[in-house]
């Protein structure tokens, strides 16, 4: 009868009976054990702990600087240094800067990895770089590459070669292809990116609301040359009309002209808007000094009425009010001018006050002005956002693939008793085991 095989011995870690690597020479690590060290890196709950931190570190931080502030606004707050690292990190921005959108990519494959380890698809638990099992059958390697191929047939789907040290070797996935795949994902996300910056539209305007635009007429504004900003004709038209002053949101009305027409898109604070491939984003809003040929702009608030009411008043135009008063506006060289007349009264002027305090009402009505305001607009362009984004995804499929294809190495190695079985993997912690123990299982059938 012959000679049984041995038992197989299965361990964690690499075998400690390997030849030492000679005084003064650093033993290289493998491809797989890199990809491994990376696995359980990403999937460790520390490396959660840490982007959480720094994703609240990030959030934080878009506390203490303005949201949507443009460079001048950065450089008022801040010392230059400062503004350009805000910039740089886009935190005026926070909700899409790049290291918040990173690091929540991170925490979304951090996540996964979490809960694919807890299934066993991962050796994140496991001491060593791989799971190891070695037996030795008595065999010659061809039956024992034989039995794998009919055990496991895409463990040789490319053929037994030969190793180096005359061993046969045989594998099934490995951290090549899913390393090359992140590799070409972040290669044409960078490639996005650089796109953006080098031919993607990143300009600003100021124009008075309500005031109309000539159709012919191109939008005037600046638009980025590194750190500087040039005067520039824009490829559109833009007229918005004045905000409601009731509305906290300051939402008003956009009329965008572009090669293929007129659009009409609301604009409000912390929103924005897409228009003939152009981002249209509010930045800012000031008051503009008065214009005497222009209509005032009032807000009456009677002292039954719950809302004030708004009116825009020609210069010189009577209008009658609801409780039968009449009221004439004018343009002052500080503000509208109003007169009040009431029947059997006479008339009440009522004028801007000199230290901008809330005037008292005048017989049961309040009159305030609203200014002319000045609109800060930001027009942006990102003609490599979709190449940005599928390398994101690429890669992002690649770290995947790291857990979701099993990777099974095989080296048969001939000795004197026979064939020394060496299964390794490292992202499937108990199939090196359990294909083992078939193996033996298949030899001892075989041998009875």
């Amino acid at each position: 009868m012959a000679e049984a095989p041995t038992r197989p011995r299965v361990q964690n870690a690499p075998p400690t009976a390997a030849p030492a690597p000679a005084a003064g020479a650093a033993a290289a690590p493998t491809a797989s054990d890199l990809a491994h060290h990376a696995w359980a890196t990403l999937t460790s709950p520390r490396t959660l702990a840490g982007l959480g931190v720094t994703l609240a570190a990030l959030l934080l931080a878009g506390l203490f600087v303005p949201q949507g502030a443009t460079r001048d606004v950065l450089d008022a707050h801040f010392s230059f240094a400062v503004a350009r690292t805000i910039e740089a990190l886009e935190l005026h921005h926070v909700l899409t800067a790049w290291p918040t959108l990173l690091t929540g990519l991170l925490i979304a494959l951090n996540l996964t990895g979490l809960v694919l380890a807890r299934r066993g698809a991962s050796p994140a638990a496991l001491p060593g770089p791989t799971a190891i099992a070695e037996g030795l059958l008595p065999e010659p390697p061809t039956d024992v590459a034989a039995r794998l191929t009919a055990l496991d047939p895409r463990l040789t789907a490319r053929g037994l070669d030969p190793g180096p040290t005359g061993d046969l070797v045989a594998r099934r996935g490995g951290p090549v292809q899913p390393l090359i795949l992140v590799a070409f994902g972040l290669t044409a996300a960078l490639a996005g990116h650089a796109v953006d910056l080098l031919t993607g539209l990143d300009a600003r305007a100021t124009f008075l609301a309500g005031a109309p635009t000539p159709d012919d007429a191109q939008l005037l504004g600046q638009i980025r040359d590194g750190d500087r900003w040039l005067d520039a004709q824009l490829p559109l038209q833009l007229v918005c009309q004045d905000a409601d002053p009731a509305d906290p949101w300051r939402r008003r009305a956009c009329q965008v002209g572009g090669p293929s027409g007129v659009s009409t898109v609301d604009l409000w604070s912390g929103a924005q808007a897409q228009v003939e491939g152009v981002t249209l984003r509010p930045l800012s809003e000031a008051p503009a000094p008065a214009d005497p040929q222009a209509p005032a702009r009032l807000l009456l608030r009677r002292a039954d009425a719950e809302r004030p009411e708004a009116l825009t008043a020609e210069p010189g135009g009577t209008y009658a009010l609801p409780d039968g008063r009449r009221l004439t506006a004018f343009q002052g060289a500080d503000g509208p001018l109003v007169v009040l007349r009431a029947p059997d009264q006479p008339p009440v002027l009522l004028a801007p006050a000199p230290d901008h305090a809330t005037p008292p009402p005048v017989a049961g009505l309040h009159v305030s002005a609203v200014p002319s305001a000045r609109v800060a607009v930001a027009l942006t362009t990102h003609p490599g956002r979709l190449l940005l984004w599928t390398g994101l995804g690429l890669a992002l499929l690649g770290l995947l693939a790291f857990a979701a294809v099993p990777q099974l190495t095989a080296r048969l190695t001939p000795t004197a008793e026979g064939t020394r079985v060496t299964l390794t993997s490292w992202n499937r912690a108990r199939r090196p085991r359990h294909l083992l123990e078939r193996l033996v299982a298949g030899a001892r059938k075989a041998a009875a």
